[in-house]
């Protein structure tokens, strides 16, 4: 027994690849299946395939941390988290650390739950008790932070727009600020919502447009970015 990973083909519905990983303390978060912008890479259980299945990574051999949070368009490069956000070579090995909120006398406080990115892979948004907006440089040991807002882990979800500019935070409510933390709009939650349903969400459209978010009223808002 165990969680149960598995690639379909689309076309017939006939199956590509399946797993069944053991359980474990990570089984939550080993359940989320993200895909590359691309659509030729996949991350599910502790690996990360080609759409005929063949494994390129395997995560908790490569990287010693709770799972990936994000695919490169391009496939060479994935984010990484746990107790600090980094980035994974894909292609030649290696792990390149950024940092992240360490807490040495509140280890709950420390670890990282939330990882997002731009579209062109410069915007590194990081969610861990604080979000936080890292600029990658060519030159990776130039990769700075930027510190956007304290947050909490009701608020466990991170976003980035396509085009970097904006990085939306939700769960126990709705936080939109821009990349340089100089803006920012909360969408508090109704004190009088007749059912409140956690986690809300606050996601952008694939353009970078469009701004969804799902409220405590049992609604769907949309705005325009």
């Amino acid at each position: 027994e165990g969680t149960v990973c598995a690639l379909w083909d689309t076309s017939d519905g006939s199956p590509i690849w399946s797993e069944t990983a053991p359980f474990s303390d990570d089984d939550g978060y080993r359940g989320s299946i993200l895909f590359s912008q691309r659509g030729d890479l996949v991350k599910l259980c502790d690996s990360v395939r080609e759409a005929d299945g063949v494994e390129v990574l395997h995560v908790k051999e490569e990287l010693d941390t709770r799972g990936l949070g994000w695919l490169a368009p391009d496939g060479k490069s994935a984010a990484g988290e746990n107790r600090v956000a980094g980035i994974l070579d894909l292609e030649n090995g290696g792990f390149h650390v950024l940092g992240g909120p360490l807490a040495a006398d509140q280890p709950e406080r420390s670890a990282m739950t939330g990882l997002s990115m731009s579209a062109d892979g410069r915007t590194l948004a990081s969610l861990g008790y604080v979000a936080l907006a890292w600029e990658i440089e060519a030159s990776f040991e130039d990769s700075r932070a930027t510190y956007l807002f304290g947050t909490t882990s009701e608020r466990p979800r991170i976003e980035v727009a396509p085009d970097g500019n904006w990085v939306a935070v939700s769960g126990d409510g709705r936080i939109l600020t821009s990349r340089s933390g100089e803006f920012r709009c909360c969408f508090e939650a109704a004190l009088d919502s007749p059912s409140p349903s956690f986690p809300v969400e606050l996601r952008f459209s694939p353009d970078g447009q469009w701004l969804a978010g799902s409220g405590w009223h049992c609604t769907i808002e949309v705005f325009r970015t």
